[in-house]
């Protein structure tokens, strides 16, 4: 099982994604390559972002089914922090929708 966890900071967001989803065999699941995309979009949604510094370069980790990131704001304003969180808004409801169809191979906790 996949487990997914996003907490706000003040001007920031740690986000995980860990495990695998074990829906079916590497090269043919489903839910894995959801959960993939989904992952694979916030961050390049948040290095474009950096370049239009309006957040910091994300640290990452990543690892054999993980991601690990923290990204925080490069300016202390409310726009960028709404954008930030807009972001994270998209990409969770993305994992919600995958959480609701394939509730035995994703959990957002």
């Amino acid at each position: 099982m996949t487990q997914v966890n996003l907490r706000e900071l003040n001007g920031g967001c740690l986000f995980s994604c860990e495990g695998h989803a074990g829906y079916a065999e590497k090269g043919r699941d489903i839910v894995c390559a959801g959960i993939s995309a989904l992952c694979i979009a916030l961050v390049r949604r948040l290095e474009d972002m950096a370049a239009e510094g309006i957040v910091r370069l994300p640290t990452c980790d990543t690892g054999d089914g993980e991601l690990r990131l923290r990204v925080e704001t490069a300016r202390d304003d409310k726009m960028s922090e709404l954008l930030l969180r807009n972001t994270f808004a998209a990409i969770m409801a993305g994992f919600t929708a995958l959480e609701e169809e394939y509730d035995e191979y994703l959990m957002i906790t």
